[in-house]
């Protein structure tokens, strides 16, 4: 991989990346190989050079920039591997062996995960493209929605999951819209059902969690060598990155509008929508889902919560809402894994109100402008998390979700990579490209932090 990189400092959430050194970018390719070997023994994927060199292809596109303008497959597999070869591995068994081995990354950079993370997020696709997801809306501009899941850590996160979200394309099943000729065509070709609903892709994406946990496990318990040979202790392994711990975010999906419409995207929030919140529990998982707010228009958000947001939220819910108090949250400022994501003394400063019997929590906060003070306010609904004990996780996690980390890192991708631009022929090998992405933006996000500790430990 060339030392030079033309597109200069990538941009990693809030903060401005030096560019990868010579070391990083020889240990890029080496982390890629080494989280692949480990994950392609532990899922029975079988050997995992071939995805390893496309992902290692797909990489250094990403690190020299090219890659935003669309990876070509016949390109990435030019000198690295026959690009028929490497089609035979792409399918369901792959999306298993990358989140393995982003998972693996975690302990080979010394890091745990806190939580996971989902939302989607809108992608530029081609204008001619006709693939899975891309549905085109007359006089709209060409987007597609991708639906996204992180693993949270102290300081970086790491996608683990992108699938293409077909809810209220032409691809979605459960459409009005549905063209059915194309979903059988689709269906066909992946060798799998679809997904229609935002329901069904969460569902999708958590059983590709379980089944990769349940291989760890048996591998661990019967002592697979894979193990040792990672460096990777099997025990912590399990424990330290499945988090079952959740940030659920709202989900824009569907076609763009044409601009003259005044909601460009459709979307869901989570918390409200009953279905989406059995999913989560079936799962196992507990945490926060945003809800919808109706809040005052910007104008008139000048006054208190209990003014301008509690009297509607009370009508709304039925019921009254209790005040969390200073010392509550003061005690969420001590807490060491607070402190982990990164909710510390600012806490202090929010205000939170608990709506018992829906499991609704009112976050505000005063923030100022040139004009003054307003109110700045979400809401959100716990999963699993309703006792007294688990308060002080779920008020962490909701801070945990204002901070920009979350959403930037999946931008960073996003900008990166431009998943829409892809050029293959077909959705096995776009969905397959897409997949090895994953693994390609994860461990370079892992040797930019390694870089960084480095060059703090010379200058000490």
């Amino acid at each position: 991989m060339a030392g030079n990189q033309p597109n200069g400092n990538p941009v990693y959430g809030p903060v401005k990346l030096p560019a990868l050194d010579d070391q990083a970018l020889r240990e890029l390719p080496a982390l890629i190989r080494i989280a692949l070997d480990f994950a392609g023994e532990i899922t029975g994927f079988g050997d995992a050079y071939p995805v390893a060199q496309l992902s290692a292809a797909i990489a250094e596109e990403m690190v020299l920039g090219t890659a935003a303008n669309g990876v070509a497959i016949d390109k990435l597999c030019r000198g690295r591997t026959a690009e028929g070869h490497i089609r035979e591995y792409f399918g369901e068994p792959l999306r298993e062996l990358i989140d393995i081995a982003v998972r693996a990354l975690l302990p080979l950079t010394k890091r745990t995960a806190l939580h996971e993370y989902i939302c989607s997020y809108a992608v530029r696709v081609g204008s001619e493209s006709h693939a899975l997801g891309i549905d085109h809306q007359k006089g709209a501009p060409h987007i597609a929605h991708l639906l996204f899941c992180s693993l949270g850590c102290c300081d970086r996160n790491l996608i683990n999951q992108a699938e293409w979200l077909l809810t209220g394309t032409h691809d979605d099943w459960t459409s009005s819209r549905a063209d059915r000729s194309r979903i059988d065509a689709f269906k066909t070709e992946l060798g799998r059902a679809l997904s229609g609903s935002v329901e069904e892709h969460l569902e999708d994406i958590f059983g590709v969690e379980i089944r990769g946990r349940e291989k760890v496990s048996y591998a661990a318990a019967r002592g697979h060598s894979a193990f040792g040979r990672a460096g990777i202790d099997p025990e912590k392994f399990e424990r330290f990155c499945f988090p079952q711990c959740l940030i659920l975010d709202r989900i824009p999906f569907g076609p763009a509008r044409p601009r003259s419409v005044q909601d460009f995207f459709a979307e869901v929030f989570p918390g409200d929508d009953e279905a989406i919140v059995a999913a989560v529990e079936r799962a196992g998982k507990y945490g926060v889902a945003r809800c919808q707010l109706e809040e005052p228009e910007a104008s008139a958000r000048r006054g208190s919560p209990e003014d301008l947001l509690l009297p509607a939220l009370v009508e709304r819910l039925g019921e009254t809402p209790e005040a969390i108090s200073p010392r509550q949250l003061g005690e969420v400022a001590k807490w060491s894994l607070a402190n982990l994501l990164g909710v510390g003394a600012n806490i202090r400063q929010v205000r939170i109100w608990r709506f018992p019997k829906s499991g609704r929590l009112l976050r505000a906060v005063q923030v100022s402008d040139e004009r003054g003070e307003f109110i700045d306010a979400d809401l959100w609904r716990t999963i699993r998390l309703d006792d007294e004990d688990s308060l002080k996780a779920a008020f962490a996690l909701v801070e945990r979700a204002q901070q920009p980390w979350p959403k930037l890192c999946i931008r960073r991708f996003r900008d990166e990579f431009q998943p829409g631009l892809v050029k293959a022929s077909s959705a096995t090998s776009r969905m397959g490209i897409l997949h090895s992405s994953l693994i390609a933006n994860a461990a370079s996000v892992s040797v930019h932090r390694e870089m960084e500790i480095r060059d703090l430990r010379e200058r000490e």
